[in-house]
């Protein structure tokens, strides 16, 4: 009896009864009383099929509207449920490491090029010798490994992207070994203390807040005196009504997420609710670094859009917690709370640090331009409804 398979491949069986089970196949096999053919196809080494798979899976199709791109067919799912595109992961700006992997496929898709590769990994430019085989002897006495024992390219690159925010790609299920999907939840008003040193030990390094306490030059003193300004940053939250989104870790507060519903605001209300926070921010910063305070929340005042906007004022990350998807948790639930508030016509930040580019592209979020208040660079970004 003799089948094809879907990849192209002839199964001739010659059992004296047939198998009912794939198990019962294999026993056959290593038995000697079932016979394998093979379609030319199957005579390239598998480097080399592997090759043109993954040449023909990068190919672009034009006859496929809207999924012509090999990123447009690959799917991924955040740990909040999410799914997307890689395309519209990366809004169209693709890592450097992708763009020369794409020109490196695209050089390999050259006919010469295929000949010269088969040459490489066989010794001669002829499929018919030198092909790796699979022959009977060599299947007797190996073990039949499932799909759980085997789990292929998908499910290595699931766990090579889980850094990025995704539980998986392309079959979109959840790897075994995932960590917990992070939950985003309200911080309490009991929880601003433990959010407050949270940030400063997340922004000790931010270069706007270096030249604010320049007179502090020992990061963990630096960081002590950011969570009292964070700390305030939290109280004025409170007491404008504005919630406080975290992630709660085995108990702690791990992440934060400070935003502003209002179309605009006083450009001094975030540090200036009160003659009490006023002293508590000059007893903890100096007089100097009040008045730079003020001067920073005047410009980026001036900056924000005008149109009604949710804004991301603040994020970060305890250091102990991070490589754990908690901040693409919070843009994925602020992403959520932006579609469902039609008032809203974007969500608006501004980053000091450069590297933070990349990962709010990732994340959807456009750049609009920069700015330079206190002379230090900041990008000023937007993701608008999707």
């Amino acid at each position: 009896m003799s089948l094809r398979s879907r990849s192209g491949a002839i199964v001739h069986l010659a059992p004296k009864r047939c198998a009912s089970s794939f198990g019962e196949f294999a026993d056959e096999v290593r038995a000697g009383t079932s016979e394998i053919v093979f379609l030319l196809y199957y005579r390239e080494p598998v480097r080399f099929r592997l090759l043109k798979s993954v040449i023909d899976i990068m190919r672009p199709y034009p006859e496929l509207p809207g999924r012509e791109r090999w990123s447009d067919r690959v799917l991924c799912q955040s740990y909040t449920g999410v799914t997307r595109s890689l395309s519209e992961m990366w809004s169209g700006e693709f890592p450097a490491v992708i763009r020369y992997f794409e020109r490196i496929v695209r050089l390999a898709d050259a006919r010469e090029f295929r000949q010269i590769a088969r040459q490489y990994v066989t010794g001669t430019g002829n499929p018919e010798h030198d092909y790796e085989s699979c022959s009977i002897e060599s299947l007797r006495g190996t073990p039949v490994l499932d799909a759980q024992g085997a789990p292929g390219f998908l499910a290595r690159f699931s766990q090579a992207t889980r850094p990025l925010g995704f539980v998986n790609c392309a079959t979109l299920t959840t790897m075994p070994d995932a960590a917990p999907v992070p939950q985003v939840s309200m911080v309490s008003a009991d929880q601003d203390s433990e959010a407050a040193i949270v940030l400063g030990r997340a922004f000790v390094n931010d270069s706007l807040l270096k030249l604010i306490l320049s007179h502090v030059t020992v990061p963990v003193e630096r960081a002590r005196i950011l969570s009292v300004v964070f700390a305030l940053a939290l109280t004025r939250q409170r007491l404008s009504g504005q919630p406080v989104f975290g992630i709660i870790r085995e108990g702690r507060v791990a992440a934060v997420a400070i935003t502003e519903g209002a179309q605009r605001h006083s450009t001094n209300a975030p540090l200036l609710k009160g003659l009490g926070m006023l002293f508590r921010m000059i007893s903890a910063v100096g007089l100097v670094g009040t008045l730079r305070a003020v001067r920073f929340s005047h410009e980026i005042g001036k900056n924000r859009p005008r149109e009604p906007h949710l804004y991301l004022s603040v994020i970060g990350v305890d250091p102990e917690q991070q490589g754990r998807h908690h901040g693409i948790a919070l843009l994925d639930h602020l992403r959520s709370l932006l579609n469902v508030h039609s008032d809203w016509t974007c969500i608006y930040l501004e980053t000091a640090t450069e590297d933070n580019l990349g990962y709010y592209a990732r994340a959807g979020y456009q750049q609009l331009g920069e700015m330079h208040p206190l002379g230090v660079t900041m990008w000023r970004m937007m993701l608008t409804r999707a």
